[in-house]
């Protein structure tokens, strides 16, 4: 999912680096070289970013706490004092929030005309006075996930991305590319080779579990059905580096990517048989069973919200009934 440092001829080199869900430093991915550079113009990109470099910036967008994808209630607002806007409001269900230097915010700045068209996407130092984290301890007994809330917390005019009252058309640009990546191919081919190796080495009654008949159709499914996504991803990068933009398409690739990440993640669980509920312990891994087995059944839980984030599939699907199939 993480790409490359941004490296460009007539600006200062620079690198704005996230975090793994294990808090391990990684370059951000190419969402924000996309935003910042394509979708909202040269001119914004080589007046601001590079006071950005070397930041980490919490880059989960659209929570359900912010802003909900049927009505725009936004609950987050922030007021013009001067230079400078004062926010208040929450936002929850923030990646990383707890490592982040920067953060991305959606805030309502005006009440007029379509309630998307009050919405502003605007840039905060977590570092700004008023900014309170509320950490979030997930299904697989990890923190990755926060509530942030913002008491007149003071940024900036110019840390707004694109137009002032115009950040839902910046978030839905961001999602497109969100959405992209979330299908998560890599990932979802690791999971099969891990399967592979763990059914290898799995001997039942003299035989091993790779050889079975009902498990190398199960591991056959899913690898056919990741080829068909993969070619189908890489079709959607080779129009985008051709210039184009990602549409709903992005809401194709980011069902059946996460369908098949769990599908992956549950043939995972089911390899290790009795052994898949282990919690961490001070017991030798091997006298449990596996030594993968925590990873796996870890993997197993935080997946289950693969097919919430991002914008949930049931809103995927009818983003795809309207734009592809024009339904109403």
């Amino acid at each position: 999912n993480f790409g490359t440092q941004i490296d460009d001829q007539d600006i200062p080199s620079f690198k704005i680096v996230n975090v793994d869900r294990y808090g391990n430093n990684l370059p951000i991915n190419g969402i924000t070289y996309k935003l910042v550079k394509v979708s909202y113009g040269f001119d914004w990109y080589y007046d601001n970013m590079w006071r950005y470099r070397k930041t980490r910036l919490s880059n989960t967008l659209v929570e359900s706490g912010n802003i909900t994808n049927k009505n725009f209630s936004l609950k987050t607002k922030a007021e013009l004092d001067g230079d400078h806007y004062v926010i208040n409001g929450a936002k929850i269900w923030t990646s990383y929030a707890q490592y982040a230097d920067w953060i991305f915010v959606l805030v309502r700045t005006s009440n007029e005309g379509k309630k998307q068209e009050g919405i502003t996407f605007i840039l905060v130092d977590m570092k700004t006075p008023g900014i309170k984290i509320n950490p979030i301890i997930s299904i697989d007994n990890e923190h990755s996930l926060n509530e942030v809330e913002f008491s007149d917390v003071r940024v900036p005019v110019e840390n707004v991305v694109g137009e002032v009252n115009k950040g839902w058309t910046v978030a839905k640009a961001l999602l497109a590319h969100e959405r992209t990546g979330i299908a998560d191919v890599a990932q979802s081919k690791r999971n099969i080779r891990l399967i592979k190796e763990a059914a290898a080495a799995e001997i039942n009654g003299g035989k091993r579990l790779m050889d079975d008949a009902g498990f190398q159709a199960k591991v056959a499914d899913l690898e056919i059905e990741l080829m068909a996504l993969e070619f189908t991803e890489l079709r959607t990068l080779a129009a985008m580096a051709a210039g184009g933009f990602p549409g709903p398409e992005s809401s194709l690739l980011k069902i059946k990517g996460t369908e098949l990440q769990q599908a992956t993640q549950e043939l995972r669980m089911e390899t290790a048989a009795y052994y898949q509920g282990v919690l961490p312990n001070d017991m030798d891994p091997e006298v449990l069973g596996h030594s993968w087995t925590h990873e796996a059944f870890r993997n197993y839980m935080y997946g289950r919200a693969a097919t919430i984030y991002g914008g949930s599939n049931e809103v995927q699907k009818n983003i795809i009934a309207k734009y592809v199939l024009g339904l109403e």
